[in-house]
């Protein structure tokens, strides 16, 4: 046989041996989405049970001052928090609109604490 000639016997085991690797390393990939989706699933778990025992709450995660000079609130809740406004009367379409109803009763409440007096009126 002359040098560097390969018969086709060994070229087809060859290429046996890449295609099991290749079929191999699919399988393993497979493998590993089915593993990381799992482990996806059971923290989505673990956060939703957390979410169920927690207290009801709303954060104020921050403002921002628009061009407009309007004021953006960038707000978090969790569900506890929108079943506690829901069962206290509060309705709408989402849950953007049950807390904006809630946050428009706390500050004409406030404002009314404040007696009219105040110098941001």
């Amino acid at each position: 046989m002359p040098f560097g000639y390969k018969s086709k016997k060994t070229k087809l085991k060859e290429q046996a041996a890449v295609d099991a690797a290749e079929a191999a390393k699919i399988k393993q990939l497979k493998d590993d989405k089915i593993l990381l989706e799992a482990k996806q699933i059971i923290e989505d778990k673990k956060i939703a049970e957390e979410k169920a025992k927690a207290e009801p709450f709303l954060n104020l995660k921050g403002l921002v001052q628009q061009s407009d000079g309007k004021i953006k609130i960038d707000l978090d809740w969790d569900d506890a928090f929108i079943k506690k406004l829901k069962e206290s009367g509060y309705t709408g379409p989402d849950e953007n609109a049950i807390i904006q109803k809630y946050l428009l009763e706390l500050t004409s409440e406030i404002a009314d604490d404040m007696g009219g007096d105040s110098e941001y009126e």
